[in-house]
């Protein structure tokens, strides 16, 4: 087969090629994570009412 010298350094490559294709997408799922909680009063109260009044809607 494959000589071990190349094949060593074939994998660290292959393993180095996913960390930068995958860093970009990481780092966008982690920023957008923290955001995910950040959730204004507005929009709650809009929330609320929209369910409330889908609810009264449901009863009529």
């Amino acid at each position: 087969g494959v000589p071990d010298d190349a094949a060593l350094v074939l994998s660290i490559l292959f393993g180095f090629s996913a960390i930068v294709f995958t860093l970009p997408a990481a780092l966008l799922w982690i920023l957008n994570r923290s955001q995910a909680g950040k959730v204004s009063l507005d929009e709650i109260e809009r929330t609320i009412k929209t369910s409330s009044t889908l609810g009264t809607r449901l009863h009529e």
